[in-house]
């Protein structure tokens, strides 16, 4: 399916993509409890109280990976899928079209049915050679094809592209690039250089180095700045506890009752399945024979007895799916794969199904729930809606009274002694104290250069913060002291300031061994004959451009990037300190800046800046869109990808 929207992507929005590109920055996680059992829920994420189901994830999953195998080949095995944390990236991708599609409701934008047909109908995909409409059946069959059980799933997807394409239209008329900006940016990449080179390290040369008490006193004086001990600050807060309050709400019968009918539509369901399943692809590493067979030995194993959860966590090679025992979730049809689906429907509970061969291999399927289409009557629905109801409740309560709290404070004046006693008058309340912390230290329970730490920064001493969003609850800080930066005795920091010695001068010892071999290279020797004498290798850079990164082993190395570009090609630059080591270069490549070359390149080069512009903006409002809405993801699955914290 993905492949079919890239081959048609000028039809569709590509802000997704730019989704993709920046969802790592804004993982701001708040962990929900699961039950005692350790069982996974019945949804892998949830936005602003918007569930993304297993069963969604799964498929979207399978999609993005006969992406990646497209453009990978027999390349994309399932350990580049875990060094990508793909599940991860997918899962993330969802959630950020769910801040997106959050956001075109705020706007009031909608996708009108005349527009999606016109859209549907422009796409090749379902047009014939004549360039008409393919016909109703054959729309039908294709549709299945893409991998979804009705046209009307595949069509709620479609409009949710047309409604992000919109969103897109919108930031894209806000965006002007100037001329001298794309000067500006052609000259940055204009200037390109490659060079080889050599890394001489330091640290060779530390045993040489022995400092007496007084070069290491005289070290520190002449710098002391350098050894500067940072500010950091202590405060002491309470934190209201969201468990605490939702163990003490009361909520009556009639008051979920009325809850429910208020919100009739959120319980609404189609017919949906309940499975689990065990999955053995068929890839360039497993013949269809050999899958087959695996399978076999997997079915004699299910007869005598064993757990089909227990079988799938041991060997179902579906990563997003086999840490939780196989399963899938509640799905409707036209969610998951059209095999698959069609097998699980077919079954009763309990029943075990398969092999089913689908395009990534064999599936057994053990069918676990069914729950019939319509509306389930309220005592079915009383324990969620009382779930939902609470959560919903104690968040709204615990934000009131930190806000409650945080004004009392500020108005009558607050000590340590204070809001202890407030914490003990209040069970829904705990008192805390930390250590000093630099304003990026990790702050034990809190996280690092979190929200927490950024108003405890932004006090004044005795002052009480507004409250801040912790995994607990909310947090009111009170800061307790300041320790100001300040430059120390020598003796409080002495053995840093020998270490820093001793590899200041071993870095002056490599580079005046480069220097003397630089000469060598000037008298009519090679790079590869100083490599040899010194006992290291030669390395070379990939192409490079001002204001970029070296790369290789030398990663950004700036003052390397600006002395390459000054130079011609064969020229050999000053050895030069990078990251501990010293490095002599040559250039072997050298390209200068061209007029023509930005004539011709001016209006790509547009594009590219409004691109980077429109990425920014995005950036923004998904930053804004996960403050407002709160994002919560299943502890168990995150645990299982390994990603806790």
């Amino acid at each position: 399916m993905l492949k079919v929207f890239r081959d048609n992507l000028k039809y569709l929005s590509w802000v997704l993509w730019l989704v993709i590109l920046v969802f790592i920055l804004f993982m701001a996680v708040e962990y929900r409890g699961v039950g005692a059992t350790g069982a996974p829920t019945e949804s892998a994420a949830t936005v602003g109280g918007e569930a993304i189901s297993y069963g969604e994830l799964q498929r979207a999953y399978r999609q993005a990976e006969e992406a990646y195998r497209d453009a990978y080949g027999a390349q994309f095995t399932p350990e580049l899928a875990r060094q990508l944390q793909l599940p991860l990236q997918v899962l993330e991708q969802l959630v950020q079209q769910r801040l997106m599609l959050a956001e075109a409701k705020r706007m009031g934008l909608m996708v009108s049915d005349a527009e999606l047909q016109r859209e549907l109908l422009e796409l090749p995909v379902f047009q014939d050679d004549q360039g008409r409409f393919i016909g109703a059946e054959l729309y039908r069959r294709v549709v299945r094809q893409l991998g979804y059980g009705t046209p009307e799933a595949f069509e709620s997807e479609f409009r949710q592209q047309l409604l992000l394409s919109k969103i897109n239209q919108i930031l894209a008329e806000n965006i002007v690039v100037t001329d001298s900006e794309i000067e500006a940016a052609y000259r940055a990449q204009a200037e390109r250089a490659k060079i080889r080179y050599v890394r001489l390290p330091a640290s060779r040369f530390q045993d040489r180095v022995s400092p007496t008490d007084e070069e290491v006193a005289s070290f520190f004086e002449a710098d002391p700045e350098a050894f500067r001990l940072p500010e950091r600050r202590a405060v002491d807060y309470l934190v209201v506890d969201v468990d605490a309050i939702r163990r003490d709400l009361e909520i009556t019968d009639e008051e979920l009752q009325e809850y429910y009918r208020a919100n009739l539509d959120d319980y609404t369901t189609e017919e949906q399945v309940r499975a689990r399943q065990i999955l053995i692809q068929v890839n360039d590493e497993r013949s269809d024979e050999e899958a087959q067979q695996a399978v076999a030995a997997i079915q004699e194993r299910l007869a005598a007895g064993e757990s089909f959860a227990e079988l799938a966590v041991e060997l179902s090679e579906d990563p997003v799916s086999a840490p939780q025992g196989g399963d899938l979730g509640f799905f409707g049809r036209g969610q998951i794969l059209e095999e698959v689906e069609q097998a699980a429907f077919d079954a009763e509970p309990g029943e075990v199904v398969g092999p089913v061969r689908s395009t990534f291999g064999y599936h057994l399927i053990e069918v676990v729930e069914q729950t019939p289409a319509g509306v389930p009557a309220f005592d079915e629905m009383k324990d969620a809606v009382r779930r939902r109801v609470l959560a919903e409740r104690a968040r709204e309560a615990a934000e009131a009274r930190a806000a409650e709290l945080a004004d009392s404070l500020e108005r009558g004046g607050t000590t340590e002694a204070t809001l202890q006693g407030l914490a003990v008058e209040d069970p829904t309340l705990t008192f805390e104290s930390t250590d000093p912390f630099g304003r990026n230290d990790n702050v034990p329970g809190i996280g690092r250069a979190t929200p927490f730490s950024a108003a405890a920064f932004s006090l004044e001493e005795g002052a009480v913060s507004d409250p801040v969003r912790i995994g607990a609850g909310w947090a009111i800080l009170r800061l307790r002291e300041v320790v100001p930066p300040r430059l120390p005795e020598l003796d409080e920091v002495r053995e840093e300031v020998r270490a820093a010695l001793v590899a200041s001068r071993a870095e002056e010892l490599a580079l005046e061994r480069l220097e003397e071999v630089r000469q060598d290279i000037a008298d009519g020797g090679s790079l590869e004959a100083v490599a040899e004498a010194l006992d290291v290798e030669v390395e070379e850079s990939p192409e490079f451009a001002r204001g970029g990164s070296v790369g290789g082993s030398l990663g950004s190395a700036p003052e390397i990037q600006a002395a390459a570009l000054t130079l011609d090609e064969g020229e050999v630059g000053q050895p030069t300190v990078v990251g501990g080591a010293a490095v002599l270069f040559e250039v072997v490549e050298r390209h200068r800046f061209d007029p023509a070359e930005l004539a011709e390149r001016r209006e790509s080069i547009r594009e590219q800046l409004a691109a980077e512009q429109l990425n920014g903006l995005l950036a923004s409002l998904l930053r804004e869109r996960r403050e407002e809405l709160e994002v919560s993801y299943d502890p168990g699955l995150i645990e299982n990808l390994g990603l806790e914290g």
